[in-house]
């Protein structure tokens, strides 16, 4: 009986608006959106380098972020 109590439950986790989002799209959808985040990577990480501003870095992992979820789901498609 003890035993049981140290097992937890893996609690079914909620969607961040960006998985929502992500969800409702088609395919083709999802890769514009990965190459769109791809480019706003490369923009902002380009212009930190210049300036050193942390809006850029934030605004780079941001669109990290949405990428991961991205392609998270793309794999998660083709397995299907």
């Amino acid at each position: 009986v003890w035993r049981s109590r140290m097992i937890r439950r893996n609690k079914p986790t909620k969607k961040t608006k960006v998985e929502q989002r992500v969800s409702k799209l088609d395919s083709g959808s999802l890769l514009s959106w990965s190459e769109q985040s791809l480019y706003g990577i490369g923009k902002c990480l380009s212009s930190y380098q210049k300036n050193r501003s942390q809006d850029e870095l934030d605004e780079a992992l941001l669109a990290s972020e949405c990428l991961y979820v991205i392609m998270k789901e793309l794999k998660a498609r083709s397995m299907v």
